[in-house]
């Protein structure tokens, strides 16, 4: 639906879609204004009246709602996108939006009004394209009144933290077979912990593109693009727009640090993957006893130093999401522990395969191998668990 209003030079658009409301104010082929990143139906749309003023609205824009103004407060780097807005008119404890928060779906979708012009910050300098935009959109952000409840939520976040557990719990069951026969001289498990391993691996591996969906819808990517270029004609039209859908496969800003991770997540995990497989009886002959060691360390241990290093990428990216400086640690944040806890499970796995290379012969380098897998699932799992309870507590929707 797109409805015009003529008033002497200008004219103000609203177009109500399935992606979401936008309203736009057009002057002189000038587009001011911001598509709404809420890929949802807004229920009830009405044509924007500029002879209505709000005691909030920006009359230079021609919104009349009432809005939060939300600014640039933190990117992690320097050409990566920013990962905390503020209310720029309150205090500290005023609206904020996290792009981790955003993306989980812990709070209900709102109108905030976003400036990302007159950049003042290397970071805003950085986000900010040759035009300078500013307008209202649907973001989920966090206002000083939101209280978080449990909520079970049967969505792709909660999905992501249960994969992620069960895959944990598979392989604290491997590192238990592994390890506890080195305590008490018992007979191997190593069929058994085998198996446990190949269903932690395809657990963290369905877990992790899980993840990669969910960044990938998040809708960030419209928080930084060119304001409506693609749905403005040039006789100042509009487009009909395409619908929002749940896309399985495609690619979205690497500026995005949420989707920067989980595509490193994916990609680790399915080198990490390989390693499981490898280490099933009979694929690699003769394995662990009597097998080539090239072969060994090519199919075997070589997958789970790169595998565990992706991780370890990932899980630092995730933990600087939810941070205000690159520098400083925030314990405070849920989203930082699930990122510090992965970190240290990634670094067991990765030393596992390490120690791994001269495992064969050498009974100190296998127990710490296998000591780096016991102790690397029980972070994964630590780290699982916070997804988990962060996936659960949500705000109400009002």
């Amino acid at each position: 639906m797109a409805e015009n209003t003529r008033k002497g030079t200008n004219t103000t658009i609203l177009i109500n879609g399935q992606r979401g409301a936008a309203y736009i104010k057009v002057h002189k082929r000038r587009h001011i204004g911001y598509l709404g990143a809420s890929r949802m139906m807004a229920s009830s749309t009405s044509p924007v009246d500029d002879s209505t003023p709000s005691p909030s609205a920006d009359a230079s824009l021609g919104l009349t709602k009432p809005t939060t103004h939300l600014r640039i407060k933190h990117a992690p780097f320097k050409l990566m996108h920013p990962t905390y807005l503020e209310d720029d008119h309150t205090t500290a404890q005023g609206t904020q939006w996290h792009s981790r928060a955003s993306r989980k779906h812990l709070y209900t979708v709102k109108l905030a009004k976003v400036h990302l012009d007159k950049p003042s910050t290397d970071a805003e300098k950085a986000t900010t394209s040759e035009f300078k935009i500013r307008g209202e959109l649907r973001l989920r952000t966090c206002h000083p009144h939101s209280l978080l409840k449990p909520r079970l939520a049967w969505d792709i976040s909660f999905w992501v933290a249960v994969w992620f557990v069960c895959g944990s719990a598979a392989w604290i069951i491997n590192g238990f077979l592994l390890f506890i026969p080195l305590l008490y001289e018992s007979s191997s498990q190593g069929v058994q912990a085998a198996a446990w391993g190949f269903v932690g691996g395809t657990f963290f591996e369905v877990g992790a593109f899980l993840m990669f969906i969910e960044s990938l819808n998040s809708g960030h990517e419209e928080l930084y693009k060119k304001a409506l270029r693609s749905i403005l004609n040039e006789d100042g039209g509009t487009r009909k727009q395409e619908r929002g859908k749940l896309r399985l496969f495609g690619l979205a800003p690497f500026r995005d640090i949420g989707f920067l991770g989980s595509t490193i997540q994916l990609c680790s995990a399915s080198i990490f993957w390989i390693s499981t497989l490898t280490g099933l009886p009979g694929v690699i002959p003769g394995f662990p006893g009597t097998s080539s060691v090239a072969i060994t360390d090519v199919f075997y241990w070589t997958p789970q130093v790169i595998g565990g290093t992706g991780f370890t990428i990932a899980s630092v990216l995730f933990s600087l999401e939810c941070q205000k400086a690159w520098w400083k640690p925030n314990p405070s944040s849920l989203g930082w522990h699930v990122g510090f806890w992965n970190l240290l499970g990634s670094v067991g796995f990765t030393l596992c395969g390490a120690f791994g290379y001269g495992s064969v012969g050498n009974s100190w380098m296998n127990y710490q191998s296998i000591l780096s897998t016991f102790w690397g699932s029980w972070a994964f799992m630590i780290g699982s668990l916070c997804q988990l309870w962060e996936s659960i507590w949500r705000e109400a929707n009002t």
